[in-house]
């Protein structure tokens, strides 16, 4: 009864975990499986609605699995090697496709799932992607709730970040705009980076974050609640929308409001899938807003509205920025990427903080691949409301909405 009242109580409708972490997904369903093996050696079956709760969770990590094989490290999760992590519980779920596809697809002839961007309703993530090899385009968008936190008064144990509208993309199996990842559970100043809003790729106000945990409640009923994420499918575009209001700050009492809207170009008129972010941010009097940003790279470059790396090209439209890189600075602390959870173990990269003073700005970021070291984009522009993309061999994108 105890397991089963657990696994009620820790799954989402959409197969997330309260956490909403994917690393603790796993470690919890290690612990409800091994209750489920046990229970059949002794004769002791489970109710069905127990072992499909946990065939919804297995399904949630296979949905998020990225072209590299691993799912997003959202929270204070680590990066999940899907198919090796799920392959000691595939034989619980005999036939299930979903799972044969995620441990065997890549040595049998299995049929690609009949899906690829994603929309965890629950959570309020939204996982895009224009198909499932390793060579895929993708990008993680997380518009949602801040999740279970069991150490309120232990901030640097709680294992949710402040990190609402955060948006990463990958380019094939490198994240190519990234976070400040997760660290070890020590009191330095990168474990208090990665669980702020400044390791992530969302805004600061006034210099301040993200303050959810301060307000922070969960009941059973956020199990069953759906989070006001817009997702839409447009088939060229792939649109996804939310905001936060919930204040900056300590206190949470800097007022002030963020909406952010993603577009993915998935099938352009030119060259390769790619991303782009609209920014508005919004407040009763003049703020000092920072949109940040993480680069997966060693040198960033940036020249008149873009900045380009090795794999990707950014192009700035809208309000106009002053734009500051940081790498490895300690005064901010910004810049850093944790490599794993051990000590130290954290590396300098160039992190861009495009800085507005206004009362309300709208700002735009096309993040579009390099092929071949060249980018297919000639221009970005936004007037009047509306994004224009213009390619290189003439064409146009418009994008009003």
């Amino acid at each position: 009864d105890i397991f089963v009242d657990q696994m009620n109580k820790q799954t989402l409708d959409d197969g997330t975990h309260y956490e909403l972490s994917f690393g603790y997904q796993l470690v919890s369903l290690i612990g409800f499986s091994d209750a489920l093996r046990l229970g059949r050696v002794f004769g002791d079956e489970f109710p069905a609605e127990y072992s499909e709760k946990m065939r919804l969770q297995f399904h949630a990590i296979v949905k998020a699995m990225l072209p590299n094989g691993d799912t997003p490290n959202v929270n204070d999760g680590k990066l999940l090697d899907v198919k090796n992590s799920i392959k000691p519980f595939v034989d619980l779920f005999l036939g299930d496709d979903l799972l044969n596809f995620a441990v065997w697809g890549d040595k049998q002839s299995l049929s690609l799932p009949n899906f690829t961007s994603v929309h965890f309703q629950n959570a309020g993530f939204v996982l895009f992607r224009d198909g499932w090899s390793e060579n895929s385009i993708a990008g993680f968008f997380d518009g949602g709730k801040f999740g279970k936190c069991h150490n309120h008064e232990d901030v640097i144990r709680c294992h949710q970040h402040e990190d609402k509208l955060n948006f990463l993309m990958y380019i094939g199996k490198k994240n190519v705009i990234c976070e400040a990842e997760s660290y070890a559970y020590d009191t330095s100043k990168m474990r208090y980076h990665v669980l702020s809003s400044a390791g992530h790729n969302t805004a600061l106000v006034n210099g301040k974050g993200q303050s959810r945990l301060c307000n922070n409640h969960w009941d059973d009923s956020m199990l069953h609640s759906v989070e006001n994420v817009v997702f839409k499918d447009f088939g060229e575009v792939e649109f996804a929308s939310a905001l936060y209001n919930e204040g900056y700050g300590e206190d949470a009492k800097l007022d002030a409001t963020h909406e952010r809207n993603i577009y993915f170009v998935k099938k352009p008129m030119q060259g390769s899938p790619y991303f782009i972010v609209k920014d508005i941010l919004s407040s009763k009097d003049e703020k000092s807003f920072d949109i940040v940003w993480h680069y997966n790279t060693n040198k960033l470059d940036i020249l008149d509205n873009k900045a380009s790396c090795d794999e990707l090209t950014t192009f700035f439209a809208g309000e106009l920025g002053d734009i500051t890189q940081y790498f490895g600075s300690s005064e901010p602390f910004a810049g850093w990427k944790a490599n794993s959870f051990t000590q130290g173990d954290f590396a300098p990269i160039p992190t861009l903080y495009y800085n507005v003073k206004a009362k309300t700005a709208e700002v735009i970021f096309a993040f579009v691949p390099n092929i071949d070291g060249e980018f297919f984009v000639e221009s970005v522009e936004y007037l009047d409301g509306v994004i224009t993309v213009k390619y290189k061999n003439g064409e146009k994108l418009t994008i009003d909405y």
